[in-house]
């Protein structure tokens, strides 16, 4: 028989993780196939657990091959996207790649409407970005309503934090968020427990909304 203390754990661990949990099967260190990938995540979204489930990670050059499989969805069940742009190494690429993700996530955002939603959008930052640079970000997305998670280092973690902040409250808009990546598939990629702090400490203290990628299946190191 459930306590009210059992009642209030559950409803606590809700409040804490529903929709917190993008599935990126297509990544290490399953690194399945689309169709594998986006089969387990329509399962998953009919599971006891699928509250706890928020986007699927598709990048944006593969939104053409997902179409193949959008019939394993429906209204009730959406396929909810975070569309992933690629990592450039210059403000010139980024603009352009940002541009091809603009057009596609309407584009696949029309034809699919109410059963698959591109929800969010993440994409790594080009090196030296500045306020010019996210004034021009704001303007290439336009009208495109997804939530944006922009990635940069652990070790340009703080700035970028506060960079965006202060291009937040200069706009009306849907306010610009932060990506850390975690872990990857080299040791470099992992950022010390002190940096991932410092990004966390910094996200509180600026009101910047901060997702991870990576590593978190590791925990302990």
């Amino acid at each position: 028989m459930s306590t009210a203390t059992d009642i209030g754990a559950t409803l606590s661990l809700r409040a804490l993780v529903a929709r917190s949990i993008d599935y990126a099967g297509l990544f290490p260190p399953t690194t399945l196939s689309l169709e594998t990938a986006l089969k387990n995540h329509a399962t998953y979204l009919r599971s006891s657990d699928a509250w706890m489930l928020s986007t699927f990670v598709l990048p944006v050059e593969k939104f053409a091959d997902a179409a193949w499989f959008i019939s394993e969805f429906d209204r009730n069940r959406p396929l909810r996207i975070s569309a992933l742009g690629p990592k450039t190494t210059n403000a010139i690429d980024f603009f352009e790649e940002l541009k091809t993700a603009v057009k596609g996530i309407r584009e696949f955002s029309g034809e699919y409407e109410n059963v698959a939603l591109v929800n969010q959008l993440e994409m790594p930052l080009p090196p030296d970005v500045g306020m010019e640079t996210l004034s021009k970000m704001r303007e290439l997305l336009g009208e495109v309503r997804v939530r944006a998670f922009w990635e940069a280092s652990a070790q340009n973690a703080e700035r970028t934090i506060s960079l965006l902040a202060e291009h937040n409250s200069q706009t009306n808009g849907q306010p610009f968020n932060f990506k850390l990546r975690t872990g990857g598939v080299t040791p470099d990629a992992f950022p010390s427990s002190v940096q991932i702090a410092k990004a966390l400490v910094a996200a509180a203290k600026y009101s910047v909304a901060m997702k991870f990628t990576a590593g978190l299946h590791h925990p302990i190191r």
